[in-house]
């Protein structure tokens, strides 16, 4: 009898165990974070595009590295305000027998590659600029501020350096950065 009631009691604990509520209810993940905090976030990312142009098809590979510091400045309502910065950007563009490198760790050659050159100053120039992230703490991202600063001011440094392209050709390849 002894070991019956021990095994029923044993049941019931491993039964009821590990779950608030019985287990039944849904859990939500929520980030709490303090004000003053800081985190790291490493990317490494791989795309492999293929577009069809009229006959051709054109096929690209991009590779991506990022590191980026997020600095919890405020929190109100649920809301994060997060001083946001990219710290190294390294990519690597393949496409029809044009290959592109660029880190921003890494010095600009004068190899005589324009687009050589101009990749890796552009990763230069959107590295270690403040931006402005707010999130929920559900993660949801509400709002960006001061990218579209970030960006403009690459494109007047780029266009200064290169004028032979023209600042309306970088415009358009920093919006395909973006």
């Amino acid at each position: 009898m002894r070991k019956l009631l021990f095994l029923l009691s044993l049941s019931i604990l491993f039964l009821s165990c590990g779950a608030e509520g019985g287990g039944n209810d849904a859990k939500e993940i929520q980030i709490k974070q303090t004000k003053g905090s800081t985190y790291d976030y490493n990317q490494n990312s791989t795309m492999d595009i293929s577009q069809k142009i009229g006959p051709q098809t054109i096929d690209m590979t991009i590779n991506m590295v990022s590191n980026m510091t997020f600095e919890v400045t405020d929190i109100a309502d649920g809301i994060y305000t997060l001083k946001t910065q990219m710290n190294r950007l390294k990519m690597s563009l393949k496409n029809a027998g044009m290959d592109i490198d660029a880190d921003s760790d890494v010095e600009v050659s004068d190899d005589g590659n324009i687009m050589q050159q101009l990749f890796s100053m552009m990763v230069k120039e959107v590295t270690n600029k403040p931006f402005v992230v707010k999130m929920n703490n559900k993660g949801n991202v509400e709002s960006v501020k001061g990218v579209d600063t970030l960006f403009e001011s690459a494109i007047g440094v780029l266009a200064s350096k290169f004028p032979e392209i023209g600042e309306d050709k970088i415009s358009a390849t920093l919006s395909q950065m973006k």
